[in-house]
C-alpha cells in the first residue's frame, strides 16, 4: 500500500513539473520573441502534448489515490486472500460484482498508462522529425553558403589570372 502512495506522489510531482514547464513554454511562444512558423508550430504542439500528458498523469495518480482512499485495495485483499484460493462459484454475488469492477478499474489504469506512453512516443517522434528537418535545413543553408563562396572564389581567381579588369591583355 505504501508503494502505491509513493508512486502516486511521484506521478503528481512529475505531472506538476511537466505541466508547469509546458505552460511556461506556451506562454513564451505566445508572448515571447517572434519565431519562425515551423519552430512556433513545433513548440506549440510540444507544449500541448506535454500538457495533455501531465493531465493523464494526474488522472492516473487520482485513480491510484482514489482506489486507496475508497478502500478498493483492502476490499480486494479481503475478497482474495493470498493464503487460500476460493473458487468463483463459492463467492457471494456482491463479491463477484466487486471483482468485475476491480477488473474494470485496473483495465482503465492500464489504458491510461498506455495513453501516456503513446503520447510520449508521439512527442519523441515529433521531436525526431523536427530535428531531422532542422538538420536538413542547416545543410541546405551551408551548401548555399559554400556554393556562393566558391563562386566568389572562382571570380577572384579569374580576376587575378586575367588582370584587374577581368580581360586578357588590358594592362
Amino acid at each position: 500500500m505504501l508503494f502505491l502512495w509513493v508512486i502516486t506522489a511521484v506521478l503528481i510531482l512529475i505531472a506538476l513539473i511537466t505541466g508547469s514547464n509546458a505552460l511556461l513554454l506556451l506562454r513564451h511562444i505566445r508572448f515571447g520573441p517572434a519565431l519562425a512558423s515551423t519552430e512556433r508550430a513545433y513548440l506549440r504542439n510540444k507544449g500541448y502534448r506535454r500538457l495533455l500528458n501531465a493531465g493523464f498523469m494526474l488522472l492516473l495518480a487520482g485513480m491510484f489515490a482514489g482506489g486507496s482512499l475508497f478502500g478498493l485495495h483492502s476490499e480486494f485483499e479481503r475478497i482474495m486472500p493470498r493464503d487460500r484460493i476460493i473458487p468463483i462459484e463459492d463467492r457471494p454475488e456482491a463479491d463477484k460484482v466487486f471483482l468485475k469492477w476491480w477488473a474494470i478499474y485496473w483495465i482503465s489504469v492500464l489504458a491510461t498508462v498506455a495513453v501516456i506512453a503513446f503520447i510520449a512516443l508521439l512527442d519523441l517522434l515529433a521531436t525526431n522529425h523536427y530535428a531531422n528537418a532542422e538538420i536538413r535545413r542547416l545543410r541546405e543553408e551551408n551548401r548555399a553558403i559554400l556554393e556562393r563562396d566558391l563562386a566568389l572564389h572562382k571570380v577572384s581567381q579569374n580576376q587575378q589570372r586575367t588582370g584587374f579588369g577581368g580581360r586578357l591583355g588590358s594592362q
